[in-house]
């Protein structure tokens, strides 16, 4: 959390966003950074990525078959008010499936169209927006 020294300038606010990070991390360790955030930048929001328990499940066998196991995935979130039960000072602002207004080209092709949809409809990913 050192980086948060570097910051200069934030009277009127922090926003963060990690996109695709802290699933990596185990949970003890995304509840440590979070409560860290709220010390430190205390009224700071952010925006990160979330993955179901099924789409880690899904992404570690993809990276398992491509030989990765060390960049195996460990942190699942399906409902994001189950990180208000961490800390107090976490709120959430909002929770909305992660292609959600994003229009789909035709030139993707039906299977990459029909796995956006499928991801959407089945709540896989997320993203989440939380205020600390």
């Amino acid at each position: 959390m050192s980086w948060c020294d570097d910051l200069v300038d934030i009277d009127n606010g922090v926003f963060a966003v990690a996109g695709g990070v802290l699933g990596y991390l185990d949970e003890a360790q995304v509840k440590t950074f979070f409560s860290a955030l709220a010390d430190r930048l205390p009224g700071a929001e952010m925006v990160f990525s979330a993955y179901s328990q099924q789409e880690v499940s899904l992404i570690n066998k993809s990276l398992q078959r491509l030989g990765m196991t060390r960049a195996a995935m460990k942190w699942a979130l399906e409902d994001a008010k189950d990180l208000t039960r961490w800390d107090n000072r976490i709120t959430v602002i909002d929770q909305f499936s992660f292609f959600r207004d994003i229009p789909h080209d035709p030139a993707w092709g039906k299977e990459t169209i029909c796995r956006i949809h499928a991801i959407d409809e089945q709540k896989l990913m997320s993203i989440v927006h939380v205020s600390v």
